[in-house]
């Protein structure tokens, strides 16, 4: 039996390989001391453990034919739980499975594809007897029963009937990262043809004459009326307009691909045109609600409204360089620190922003010491066993430091795979490889002195790749050189970036120009 297990759990583990080092002095130190020097003297090698141990979490609690990971995945203690160790899916759920594709654990989805397909069948009866409208509806929270109506009597959470489509963008990064269209079209599509639907109907037309939300929250943050007095719900708010313009969007992209539903694809598609944009506030962030109200607390742990730009696509240096300027703004109002969870999400956002050193600050709040040592501040952390105290213990944490370490050495979301593009100072010298990018491709890479020194990419389903660096290289096969990068800037910096053609299996390396 112990063969059998440590066959399997290498077979998945072993996929991916990330080094960095630390000293000697500090490899030889028991963990719960290294968290605690942590935020003091910098111990790569432990933070690079951290995002291991994150993968060991979901190889160990999420495999095919089991249940998706819940707060606390499992390796909940109580007998009654914290939110009866449920599935909270404003965020906490869906920052549980940001790591599987990036890090090589794509079939350790399966179970949340399992829930989604389930969720879908009770979400057909809420949208239907609740609503009167097509398709399929859930709100924030759901147990192993499936249950899709609004639950726990809390309005910042509870009425919010935008989780089909968070859910239904993991089904589409499944296909992003395997381009399996065979499980695009006979599972994602339906399920994201429903959440479509159901959005279609529920828009409205607001005063200005775009397409809205009849009313939503921001989950789970509350505003300032005119009048002094604290709400939560309000017409269209910006991360309901986000999920919907990235539902119809996919939803339209992949009914062309099948020829399927032209006249739903028609309907989308003249919805999509005239929803309600992006919009910067007069502090220059980006506004949250349809109106740039006051916040009740301006250091929220949710930042909902940044839904557009992580976990999804839609704004980027290239193609929206106010609304990005936008986000770091708002991540600057909200600050640094957060619970466990809300500094996972932070690490990706700073990462995205292009800011390893920002991204690494967090990081080094998350180390916190939480029931041990003398902790650095109040709030989340880390529990001496390396697992992620909220406060109290929720998983959600480890998750999203995994994903964000990813984020941090690769991004791929932009119609690029973009390499190193925001190592930290503190990580200088390191490899990593298993690494997978959008498009179905597998990197390994090192570095020395914050430089790339070498790269090899593995086309596994023959697509074309766009990569981009911050110095010139040449792309080779077989010793030949196929592709030289020219210049490109993005949002007042300069890169280096290459098109080049790939077959099914082929093996690129990629040679820096010093």
């Amino acid at each position: 039996m112990k063969q059998r297990h440590t066959e399997d759990y290498r077979s998945l583990f072993n996929r991916v390989d990330f080094k960095l080092a630390s000293s000697p002095e500090q490899k030889a130190m028991p963990t719960d001391k290294r968290i605690e020097q942590f935020a003091q003297t910098a111990d790569p090698e432990l933070a690079a453990l951290l995002f291991q141990f994150g993968r060991y979490l979901m190889i160990s609690g999420s495999r095919p034919g089991g249940q998706p990971l819940n707060l606390q995945g499992m390796w909940n203690k109580d007998t009654i739980p914290a939110w009866n160790c449920g599935y909270t899916i404003n965020i906490n759920t869906e920052m549980n499975y940001w790591p599987a594709e990036l890090t090589n654990l794509s079939e350790c989805q399966q179970p949340l594809f399992r829930m989604i397909r389930e969720l879908a069948v009770s979400g057909a009866e809420t949208a239907r007897n609740m609503y009167n409208r097509r398709g399929w509806v859930a709100h924030h929270n759901t147990s192993i029963w499936r249950e899709s109506l609004p639950n726990d009597n809390v309005p910042t959470a509870s009425f919010w009937p935008m989780v089909q489509g968070w859910l239904c963008s993991h089904l589409w990064e499944h296909y992003q990262f395997t381009q399996d269209e065979t499980f695009l079209k006979n599972e994602a599509y339906p399920l994201m043809k429903g959440a479509a639907e159901f959005f279609a109907d529920w828009l409205i037309e607001d005063e200005n004459g775009y397409l809205v939300t009849p009313v939503g929250v921001s989950p789970e943050n509350r505003f300032i009326t005119e009048d002094g007095q604290t709400a939560a719900m309000s017409m269209g708010p910006t991360m309901d307009m986000a999920i919907i313009r990235e539902t119809f969007t996919r939803t339209i992209e992949a009914s062309e691909m099948f020829n399927l539903d032209e006249s739903l694809r028609n309907e989308l598609k003249n919805k999509l045109a005239r929803l309600q944009p992006y919009q910067i506030g007069e502090r220059g962030q980006l506004q949250e609600w349809i109106y740039d109200f006051k916040e009740a607390e301006p250091q929220h742990r949710h930042f909902s409204h940044l839904y557009g730009f992580h976990p999804s696509d839609q704004i980027t240096p290239d193609k929206t360089p106010e609304l990005f300027n936008a986000v770091r703004k708002t991540l600057e109002l909200r600050g640094d620190l957060a619970s466990g969870w809300s500094m996972g999400w932070k690490i990706n956002c700073w990462a995205r922003l292009l800011d390893g050193n920002h991204a690494y600050k967090i990081i080094a709040n998350l180390f916190n010491p939480v029931g041990f040592g003398n902790s650095a501040h109040k709030g989340g952390g880390l529990f001496r066993n390396l697992l992620c105290a909220h406060p109290p213990f929720q998983i959600d944490g480890n998750f999203g430091y995994t994903a964000g370490v990813v984020e941090m050495l690769l991004q791929s979301h932009t119609g690029y795979i973009h390499l190193l593009p925001a190592l930290p100072d503190v990580w200088k010298e390191g490899s990593v490889s298993g690494l997978k990018a959008r498009g179905n491709f597998e990197i390994a890479m090192n570095w020395q002195d914050g430089i790339l020194t070498e790269v090899k990419i593995r086309s596994l389903s023959g697509k074309s790749c766009t990569l981009r660096t911050s110095r010139p290289f040449t792309v080779k096969q077989n010793g030949k050189t196929i592709s030289t990068s020219s210049p490109v800037q993005s949002n007042g910096k300069e890169y280096h970036q290459a098109l080049f053609d790939t077959q099914k299996g082929d093996k690129f390396v990629i040679t820096i120009i010093n």
